[in-house]
């Protein structure tokens, strides 16, 4: 229901959002694309609102069935933090698994997890804070 409801106030704010976020990412890379976005001037604090863009762009997400869904996700919900007013950081993970390394993007606003599993810093070794 949640999800319904964000996508409904939402939604189109959070498609822009990721779609210049993966734009940016397939063009610039990472850091520039987070360096952009930190460029946002900061608008007035609005912590319900980037919920509800949060949860929109996880429905989103979800419905097109993105594999590797962190990283458009933790740069999109980056430049809207900043507009809402808050700080983010994007923090890049890595842990291994099995024979395999994995990744994993996120992000810290105000200098707590943002819709993310509380163990999440735990699993990984923080490669990168962006911005630096």
């Amino acid at each position: 229901m949640k999800a319904l409801v964000a996508r409904l106030l939402f939604g189109r704010r959070a498609r822009r959002a990721l779609t210049a976020a993966r734009a940016d990412l397939a063009s610039a890379g990472t850091e520039a694309a987070v360096v952009r976005r930190a460029a946002v001037a900061r608008g007035r604090r609005r912590p319900l609102v980037l919920r509800g863009v949060a949860r929109a762009l996880d429905a989103l997400l979800t419905e097109e069935e993105e594999p590797r869904r962190c990283l458009p996700r933790a740069v999109a919900l980056f430049g809207e933090a900043r507009a809402l007013g808050h700080e983010p950081r994007l923090v890049l993970g890595v842990r291994k698994a099995g024979d395999a390394v994995e990744s994993h993007a996120w992000l810290e606003c105000d200098g707590a997890l943002l819709l993310e599993d509380p163990a999440t810093p735990s699993r990984f070794e923080v490669v990168a804070r962006l911005p630096r």
